[in-house]
C-alpha cells in the first residue's frame, strides 16, 4: 500500500482499517461511479465534512488506492481516478455487501439465506 512493501500482517491491518472507515469506502465507490473531482464527491456523499474528505483521500493515494491527477485548463483542477489496487479493494467490498444482503433477516446466529 505504502511505497514499501508491508508485512502480510501490516497489509492486513491498514485494509481493515480502510474497510472500517465509511468515507473512505464511500469515496471509492464515488470514483468508481465516476465522481472524480473533490467537489464533487463531497456534494455526493451526504454528511462528509470536507477535511474528513481530504484526509481519506490523501490515505487512499498514499496507501495506492487511487491516483491523483492534477489537470490544466482554465483552472488547474484535480482529479482521482482508481487504481489497480483500489479495483482489487473494491472487488472485497462488493463480496462483502453480498454477504451482508444474505445474512438479511437473520436473527441470533448469523444464517445463510439458501
Amino acid at each position: 500500500m505504502d511505497d514499501q512493501c508491508l508485512r502480510p500482517d501490516e497489509a492486513y491491518a491498514r485494509i481493515t482499517q480502510v474497510l472500517g472507515c465509511k468515507w473512505s469506502v464511500l469515496i471509492l465507490d464515488a470514483i468508481r461511479r465516476g465522481v472524480c473531482r473533490p467537489g464533487r464527491i463531497s456534494r455526493e456523499i451526504e454528511g462528509l465534512p470536507v477535511r474528513v474528505m481530504h484526509r481519506c483521500m490523501s490515505r487512499l493515494t498514499k496507501d495506492g488506492l487511487i491516483a491523483k491527477e492534477s489537470l490544466e485548463g482554465k483552472t488547474l483542477h484535480v482529479e482521482y481516478s482508481l487504481t489497480d489496487q483500489g479495483r482489487q479493494f473494491l472487488a472485497v467490498v462488493d463480496a462483502v455487501k453480498d454477504l451482508s444482503e444474505s445474512w438479511q433477516g437473520s436473527q441470533g446466529v448469523l444464517r445463510l439465506r439458501s
